[in-house]
């Protein structure tokens, strides 16, 4: 059965997905919805396999601290976008600070770093411009431009509370 099915949550991810975003359950969509919910997943075996070294122990407690993780981006997504607006609408080109900053994680799988790149990415004011590769150190750094950070530590260390230390906790 996980020959054909190596991820099956993920594959039922994508029948679903497919179908929202296709806002039918017309027989000709769920054919092709089931055909990419098989085929998807099982060509990504390889790439979704590779590094991903996640213990099987405690699925209950990971997968609560993946509802929180989102609970919390999307919360962040909704109030950046307030503040986005505000600052756009309201502020002047000269009282915005924005800058770059360079973290250096503690997330070690492409998977993870990802993640977070994609999270930060994902709420308004911040964008990951780069993952920057390990150099003799071996830590890897994520380079994000930020619209307004007047304070670029505290930025640092939001991001690192609210997004890596829970990925760090899940993936642990």
């Amino acid at each position: 059965m996980t020959r054909w099915f190596p991820y099956p949550i993920l594959s039922a991810a994508l029948v679903l997905l497919w179908l929202a975003l296709n806002n039918t359950a017309a027989v000709g969509h769920v054919l092709l919805a089931l055909v990419i919910g098989v085929v998807v997943p099982w060509l990504a075996r390889p790439a979704l396999s590779h590094g991903a070294q996640v213990p099987r122990r405690r699925p209950a407690r990971r997968l609560g601290l993946g509802f929180r993780l989102g609970a919390t981006v999307l919360g962040d997504i909704l109030m950046s976008n307030l503040v986005v607006a505000r600052l756009i609408l309201s502020a002047r080109e000269a009282s915005l600070a924005p800058t770059l900053v360079t973290i250096d994680l503690r997330l070690t799988t492409p998977a993870a770093i990802a993640a977070l790149a994609g999270i930060v990415t994902l709420t308004p004011g911040t964008l990951s411009a780069d993952i920057i590769e390990p150099e003799s150190d071996g830590v890897y750094r994520l380079l994000v431009h930020a619209l307004d950070a007047p304070d670029p530590d505290s930025l640092v260390a939001e991001i690192r509370r609210r997004y890596e230390d829970p990925l760090l906790e899940m993936l642990q």
